[in-house]
């Protein structure tokens, strides 16, 4: 299997390719073998799902129509697809989530095709799909050649050919100014210095439609116990002036760690009160002690104007400048009692909190998760927008209430397109996949 494209199974995984080919009498050591890496392979190298798929097919020896029906997947018709959930599902869960493991497939190309036989169709390196373009080549590593889908259920793209070229980030900007580019992808964004050049050279600079970044202060809960305190250190900081140094001010200071423009709202909103956070440190008990904020080198500016705004409110701090391994390390030990880190948002209202109260990733080292864990588990039962929205804003309230962490602000980057193009929507990698049906060339 020297060109499989997954290889995280190693040797003992790619074993099951030839799990078909080995039920000849005369070769049961063999067979034995391929069945031991199979036990193997199921238990560490597949997802909950795969591992499923796989013990129906060569277990229960079902074909992939049957594996459908039995996963809660059926047919209707020819354009009507029915899934069937075991557990409360909302829309955007199965498009942002869920679906991110599922496509839609042609039947034709291959229905009766072993899954160990896949990697040999053409399919394989000329896919085809459902989505706005047609695969017409590739150079990999390299570039990618793409036409537009006329029959595309959304409308066909404003284009007739998108042609998807790999290159050093560093030569976007030159590129896209000399005309070799109309517009770039993820890992293009572009510095507020770097987008003057660029309108200097006729070309359009926007601001991206979602937040790229999620800017939070971990807090060590067992360190600092007391909710007061750590709600006095949020009122304390200056959210606004903090995202001014480090974003250039391309975001908003944030409440609550729900992403904006997702669907979801907390309902709270935020404001810097040096005096109330004075009062929660009375309230509190604070006495005086010394925390420590660790950072990453590239923050260590950052760090210090938090320091500064601290310090206003009466609370001392101390700055430990650490490498990024150090610090989350140091975070789950207890050693520090507060750190700044950065995350890329989801659109999910738990994307944030789902992994973080749990006992075995409590990185804020909250002593009691039991509240926080049932408040998820609403959500997440909740299958309905307005109903989840309500158990969002109780699980928010949660937070906000004991505020095992800080949130500081959504970011947003710039990026620049060439005056050819138009209709493009410039999202988070988080997020579901550009809006590519909407795209239109202007020559």
């Amino acid at each position: 299997m020297a060109n499989t494209r997954y290889r995280r199974g190693g040797a003992y995984a790619a074993d099951m390719a030839v799990y078909a080919r080995a039920m000849a009498a005369d070769n049961s050591a063999q067979l034995s073998r391929v069945k031991r890496n199979l036990v193997r392979a199921l238990r560490e190298d597949v997802t909950p799902r795969q591992r499923e798929v796989l013990l129906l097919y060569y277990a229960e020896q079902l074909n992939t129509r049957q594996i459908g029906e039995k996963l809660g997947v059926e047919a209707l018709d020819e354009y009507t697809l029915k899934l069937t959930f075991k557990t409360p599902t909302t829309p955007e869960d199965f498009l942002l989530d869920k679906n991110r493991e599922y496509y839609v497939l042609p039947t034709h190309l291959l229905e009766g095709t072993a899954p160990e036989d896949v990697m040999e169709l053409a399919l394989w390196d000329e896919p085809v799909g459902s989505g706005p373009c047609k695969f017409v080549s590739e150079t990999p590593g390299s570039q990618l050649v793409l036409e537009a889908n006329p029959d595309y259920q959304l409308g066909a793209p404003g284009f007739d050919r998108l042609v998807i070229t790999v290159i050093d980030k560093s030569n976007l900007l030159t590129s896209l100014i000399a005309g070799d580019l109309d517009y770039y992808a993820f890992g293009g964004n572009v510095s507020v210095e770097d987008a003057e050049v660029a309108r200097a050279a006729g070309l359009e600079v926007l601001e991206g439609t979602v937040p790229n970044s999620f800017y939070e202060l971990m807090l060590n809960n067992e360190t600092i116990p007391s909710a007061a305190v750590r709600r006095a250190i949020d009122l304390a900081l200056d959210k606004e002036a903090l995202c001014l140094h480090t974003a250039q001010g391309l975001g908003e200071p944030a409440a609550s760690d729900l992403t904006p423009g997702t669907g979801y709202d907390s309902g709270l909103t935020w404001a810097r009160n040096v005096d109330g956070a004075k009062a929660l440190l009375a309230e509190g008990g604070y006495d005086g002690r010394t925390y420590t904020l660790a950072c990453t080198a590239n923050r260590s500016g950052l760090a210090a104007l938090m320091q500064q705004e601290l310090a206003e409110a009466g609370i001392t701090v101390t700055i430990e400048t650490v490498d990024s391994a150090t610090l989350f390390a140091g975070m789950a030990d207890g050693k520090y009692d507060m750190a700044i880190a950065s995350h890329t948002p989801g659109a999910l209202p738990l994307w944030f909190t789902e992994s973080r109260f749990t006992a075995d990733n409590n990185l804020f080292h909250v002593a009691e998760l039991t509240p926080y864990t049932q408040a998820i588990a609403a959500v997440k039962g909740a299958a309905e927008h307005d109903e989840r929205q309500a158990r969002v804003e109780e699980l928010q309230a949660l937070l906000a209430g004991e505020r095992p962490f800080i949130p500081l602000w959504f970011g947003r980057t710039l990026h620049v397109q060439s005056p050819t193009v138009d209709g493009i929507d410039y999202p988070s990698s988080a997020f579901s996949n550009e809006n590519v049906w909407d795209w239109v060339y202007r020559g």
